[in-house]
């Protein structure tokens, strides 16, 4: 099952209203099984009802980790799950990847947290040819050079 979400906006005419995204609808139907109304998850999560509306609607992005992890919390499901389901992973770390990380912190888009992550890797990449080189950069325990010219 695919938790792709549109970042963008889309384009359609502003009078019609949005199809419910997979998730959105997804935590409707998990809030509506729970016997839960939009106050009941507003007191719970503290989000007000007009940013759950949006969110099942389709209206929002999936809204900030810290406030996923709080839906998960008031549906009683494990936050890596409520997050998968919203497209975002966690490492063995329990932290989001890259690029989602990226997104909710740095409120980058797609294409750009791919050119960080992929810029990342470059770096990675750099380092491993040249261990002794590269991993040097920005260290501040080396030697200054003087690359003045007389």
């Amino acid at each position: 099952m695919s938790a792709q979400l549109s970042e963008g906006p889309s384009a359609m005419n502003t009078n019609e209203t949005p199809e419910p995204t997979e998730f959105g609808t997804y935590l409707r139907s998990l809030r509506k099984e729970r016997k839960m109304t939009k106050a009941d998850v507003e007191r719970a999560v503290g989000v007000d009802r007009s940013f759950l509306f949006r969110l099942e609607s389709g209206k929002a992005k999936t809204g900030s980790i810290e406030t996923l992890t709080k839906l998960a919390q008031a549906y009683g499901l494990a936050q890596g799950d409520l997050l998968r389901m919203a497209g975002i992973t966690l490492n063995s770390e329990g932290l989001p990847g890259l690029r989602p990380y990226l997104r909710q912190t740095q409120g980058l888009g797609v294409d750009d947290s791919q050119r960080v992550e992929e810029f990342i890797d470059f770096i990675r990449t750099r380092r491993s040819e040249d261990p002794a080189g590269s991993s040097n950069v920005g260290d501040t325990d080396r030697e200054p050079t003087n690359n003045t010219k007389s």
